[in-house]
């Protein structure tokens, strides 16, 4: 599958005179059907979340065994759980688990990571990335 990913800036105001003007940026990924999906942020968790849904895959709330939050994907008896911590994420099924940092600014480097979970963990084909940003 391919995916272009471009992104749109923006300057928003508060609306009184004392709040400074805020940028926001959007990314919108392209699918190579055609069919086009917003993410929030340009990272591993974003990315990752898109495609997993996109194939097909549940997510819910969890907590874990520490109390902690958690995201679960499941599709048929596979499951796949996400925790968080400040600066990074954990992907973990029953067998693996995979690391990656919160904020990834190389887009190679977070192609890599994103396509290493899709494949590994969630036994998807890797996604070819083209960067308009």
């Amino acid at each position: 599958m391919k995916a272009t990913i471009m992104s749109e800036d923006f300057l928003t105001e508060g609306g009184c005179n004392a709040c400074a003007p805020v940028r926001s940026i959007t990314y919108l990924v392209e699918f190579s059907e055609g069919r086009e999906q917003t993410i929030e942020n340009l990272d591993v968790e974003s990315l990752v979340m898109l495609f997993a849904l996109k194939a097909g895959w549940k997510q819910e709330m969890i907590m874990t065994d520490d109390f902690e939050d958690a995201i679960r994907f499941k599709k048929d008896q596979k499951k796949v759980i996400l925790t968080e911590d400040y600066r990074s994420l954990t992907y973990s099924s029953e067998s693996t688990t995979i690391k990656a940092l919160k904020k990834i600014d190389d887009h190679a480097q977070l192609t890599e990571k994103t396509n290493e979970i899709l494949q590994t963990l969630f036994g998807l084909e890797p996604v070819e990335f083209e960067f308009n940003v």
